[in-house]
């Protein structure tokens, strides 16, 4: 269905061109610049407010890790003190029980040093370092035997 107005047919201003609508094209520049300047803005202030609640969150974050990292520090404290107190309980020295102790904390310090040692191999990005230094392909199974023949 066409729209009729009191202009008659063929004046719906969707339709018409810009000399009809009375548009002209430095207007429609000037509007276009504008609605793609207001766009531009409203995505910038987005990201900045997700950028501002991200880094709350990550300062909340760390935080909390500081917390569960000094209860962990006082359980294990507990835990290791606990152990010297049944040991004496059942008899051994306290110098025996305390160095058991020591003995424990350290092996578990050294493996946790290992560990995070092996995990440090891994921070490399070793998979794109290898897709950007690719390895020649390996030689085919012809020239590998044609080599050994000629040794």
């Amino acid at each position: 269905m066409s729209a009729t107005t009191q202009r008659g047919l063929g004046s719906d201003p969707l339709h018409g061109t810009a000399a009809e609508t009375g548009l002209s094209l430095s207007a429609a520049l000037r509007s276009v610049y504008r609605e793609a300047h207001e766009l531009l803005h409203d995505h910038l202030r987005l990201a900045a407010l997700e950028a501002q609640r991200a880094v709350s969150n990550l300062v909340m974050m760390i935080g909390i890790g500081v917390a569960v990292a000094l209860l962990a520090v006082t359980g294990w404290l507990a835990l290791v003190a606990t152990l010297v107190a049944v040991a004496v309980a059942a008899g051994a020295p306290w110098w025996l029980a305390l160095l058991g102790a020591c003995i424990v904390c350290i092996a578990s310090a050294v493996a946790a040093a290992f560990w995070i040692r092996h995990l440090a191999e891994q921070l490399m990005f070793a998979l794109t370092l290898r897709w950007l230094r690719p390895e020649p392909p390996p030689a085919p199974p012809a020239a590998v035997s044609a080599r050994e023949a000629s040794a």
